[in-house]
């Protein structure tokens, strides 16, 4: 297999912020098990500084225009683990920030120019590492600039490359006015019109990579079909349409050795599906933790792990929590993000003290604790592209509650009280109603023992390791550049 090389802005365990981090940071490790060589470049974050690991300096004083500058920067590099290595683009004034793209009332002013500079970076490093037929991958609109500025310099490589552009979140396209256009090095009379980056007059970055990227991909088979959907794709869905012999839905997978109840070091017991004691004690730990009366250790418990965002399905919590307590559940969330969210958070905490446990911010531990405690996770989300924690929780027999959507659908198999398969529940209409429809249903047959304990045990039994996903990925390459 020829090398592959993954472009991106999150890259875990270095830098995340959500399910792009997570994918990023175990795909490469996956496609390595399986002899395929492969380099990562992200940009280095102050959290990347921060998480310890073993980053030493690759090259220095290399140079990438930025509108009529050129700028210096610097390319630090680890080896994580297998045949994976992480560049790492370090220019501080860019990337030295608290968080990765905005704070907490609003996204950095200059994003645009961060991400236009890093796929300048990222070119001139690519031109001195690609030696043979590589595959280039990028994520999102922050590396959709990459896919044209490649095609528009052959010359600078030894040998050919062929770019995969993956569509995480539709939501986020990287807009900005059109004044902006000369940050991405671009000659405008060939690349800023309707075919090309313009959009409705402005910008769009995630159109770079949507139009000049050869293969183009999302993260599940479900998503693939709603992109061509413009209540979904925000007005690309001709982009999509046209290039529908070119588009692939490849279902994410998750980590095992990370999310498993046999051995997470995250949990206060272990547990597995031949021994499922332990969840009980996660559970009680996850009541002591945000304080909730031990009494109702028998009540259901819901959790969410979750971005604040109308995305998420927030605003269907905060309008529906009232009756979610009345059904007689309890509720936990982890989570960070839209200011008015918290508050709403806050104010429902504040009221039912006993039955809501509440924790605003990111943390990894406390999510495991969720995923394994939690007897079920709600996920009412508007779109989900893929979603991961579906995935985690089946693992720790954790029954999802999700709206049909996306990889949601394409992951969550409802419950059949007749034959007894199916693990989770699915609800259709993204409004109050039915979210709360499809927790009723849930804590229904929670409180029938013996459906519990079969959706439960069939929720152990799923697999969705990234080790699929990678031979997906594999032939996917093998189309462009064939062995």
């Amino acid at each position: 297999m020829s090398k592959v090389w993954f472009v991106s802005a999150e890259m875990a365990p270095y830098c995340k912020t959500g399910g792009l981090g997570d994918v990023v940071g175990h795909l490469p490790l996956a496609l390595s098990r399986h002899g395929v060589e492969v380099g990562v470049i992200i940009p280095y974050y102050w959290e990347a500084l921060r998480s310890g690991l073993e980053i030493r300096i690759f090259l220095k004083d290399l140079w990438a225009p930025l509108k009529d500058l050129w700028l210096p920067y610097d390319v630090y590099i680890s080896e994580p683990q297998g045949n994976v290595r992480v560049f790492l683009i370090k220019r501080e004034d860019l990337y030295f920030r608290p968080n990765l793209y905005r704070d907490a009332k609003d996204d950095y002013y200059d994003n645009m120019a961060r991400f236009c500079f890093f796929c300048h970076a990222c070119l001139g490093l690519l031109s001195k590492l690609v030696e043979v037929p590589s595959v280039v991958h990028c994520h999102d609109w922050h590396t959709g600039l990459l896919c044209p500025l490649i095609l528009e310099n052959p010359h600078l490589f030894k040998a050919a490359t062929r770019q995969v552009f993956t569509v995480h979140n539709i939501a986020y396209q990287g807009i900005y006015p059109k004044e902006s256009f000369s940050l991405t090095g671009l000659p405008s009379e060939r690349y800023f019109h309707p075919e090309g980056l313009e959009f409705w007059g402005n910008v769009n970055l995630m159109k770079a990579g949507l139009n000049y990227a050869h293969i183009i991909t999302t993260v599940s088979p479900t998503h693939a079909e709603e992109l061509k959907d413009p209540w979904v794709s925000r007005g690309l869905e001709g982009i999509f349409i046209k290039r529908a012999e070119s588009l692939y839905g490849i279902l994410n997978g998750v980590d095992y050795n990370t999310w498993n109840p046999e051995n997470d070091p995250y949990i206060k017991a272990h547990f597995s599906s031949q021994d499922i004691s332990g969840k009980r004690h996660c559970k009680k730990d996850l009541l002591e933790y945000f304080r909730l009366s031990q009494a109702d250790e028998d009540r259901p418990l819901v959790g969410m792990v979750t971005r604040l965002d109308y995305q998420k399905g927030i605003d269907l919590v905060l309008n529906g929590m009232e009756q979610i307590i009345q059904m007689g559940a309890n509720f936990v969330l982890v989570g960070e993000g839209d200011e008015r969210y918290q508050e709403g958070l806050l104010w429902l905490k504040e009221r039912f003290p006993d039955r809501i446990g509440l924790y605003l911010g990111r943390n990894e531990g406390l999510a495991h604790k969720v995923i394994a405690g939690a007897d079920m996770l709600l996920l009412p989300s508007l779109f989900e592209p893929c979603g991961l924690t579906q995935m985690y929780a089946l693992r720790y027999g954790t029954i999802p509650i999700g709206r049909a959507t996306g990889g949601l659908k394409d992951t969550i198999l409802p419950y059949d009280l007749i034959s007894g398969s199916g693990y989770g529940i699915l609800f259709q209409h993204f409004d109050v109603n039915g979210m709360l429809w499809g927790v009723k249903e849930a804590i229904t047959l929670y409180r029938d023992k013996k459906s519990w304990e079969q959706m439960v045990k069939n929720a152990f039994s799923q697999d969705f390791s990234w080790d699929r996903a990678a031979k997906a990925y594999i032939e996917l390459y093998s189309k462009l550049i064939p062995q």
